[in-house]
């Protein structure tokens, strides 16, 4: 394995410690902290996850070090095998026998180079992508919606019909949580709309600028920021309805829990997508002319 992969794949544990850090932090830590109307198997599994997540955290600190350390020794090795004279410089690329004529097809890939070394794979859709992007982050919208009018304060007061829990919560209280609920949501809406207007635009320089992984990248961190941005209106609801029901600091939901959960899973994804090198670069084939 090369050197710029294992230190690729060692800042991604590093990058990807903190989220389950995170995980851990936003997960319950006792029984007592879980709303009424959390099932046995639920509750099992926020109290599991959050004493699983740290130490998932701390096995990803060991494996970035032990990566990283293992990257500097390659890279070492390599430049001791070149100062020998034992590898030639720039030894991972195939050596030129003469001039490079470099041919580009009409989507800018070389004819003869690294796109043209087995199978060529159809490019990626950027309106196709885009689209599916943002239905998805509509979907996650509509969902969020679901877990903050309705999902959080119906399982707070298991039993008891919303119309009669906002009654109950009082004018002021239930309408600032509204305010702030619409301006989530359309904030969530122009993150959105950005994903779209993003994946439909065409051009070159975009294109490179924004290559599809990079894209998908992107919208899973407007995912979650999507999803941390709700944290406001579920805290004021979750601790509010807390009070008014005399739930005594019981304020952690399913639905709440799962929709945290989900954005620090987006900035994984987002970590995953762009740091680590899943695939080895192929040698570049070279056209050079005929000599005799």
């Amino acid at each position: 394995m090369r050197a710029t992969a294992l230190l690729r794949a060692g800042i991604a544990c590093l990058l990807l410690a903190p989220l389950f850090f995170l995980a851990w932090v936003v997960s319950p830590s006792g029984t007592a902290a879980i709303a009424p109307g959390t099932g046995e198997g639920m509750r099992a599994l926020m109290l599991g996850w959050g004493a699983i997540a740290p130490l998932i955290g701390l096995l990803l600190i060991l494996a970035g070090g032990v990566l990283n350390v293992l990257a500097v020794r390659a890279g070492v090795r390599r430049l001791e095998r070149v100062a020998s004279g034992a590898e030639p410089m720039g030894a991972g690329s195939v050596e030129r026998a003469g001039p490079r004529i470099r041919i580009l097809d009409a989507q800018g890939r070389e004819i003869g180079g690294t796109d043209d070394v087995g199978p060529v794979r159809a490019p990626i859709n950027r309106r196709v992508v885009g689209g599916l992007l943002a239905v998805g982050l509509g979907i996650l919208i509509a969902g969020g919606l679901v877990v903050l009018i309705a999902g959080i304060p119906a399982q707070l007061a298991p039993g008891i019909p919303l119309t009669e829990v906002y009654a109950a919560w009082g004018g002021v209280g239930s309408s600032g949580f509204i305010v702030g609920v619409v301006l989530w949501a359309v904030l969530a809406v122009l993150l959105t709309l950005a994903v779209a207007v993003v994946g439909l635009r065409r051009g070159a320089g975009l294109d490179r600028l924004v290559p599809a992984h990079r894209f998908i990248a992107l919208a899973l961190v407007i995912g979650s920021v999507i999803v941390v941005a709700s944290g406001a209106p579920a805290f004021v609801v979750a601790q509010e309805l807390g009070d008014v029901f005399a739930l005594d600091g019981a304020t952690t939901t399913t639905a709440g829990w799962l929709l945290g959960q989900l954005g620090i899973a987006f900035s994984v994804g987002a970590i995953l997508v762009t740091v680590p090198r899943w695939r080895a670069r192929r040698r570049p084939a070279v056209i050079s002319g005929a000599s005799d």
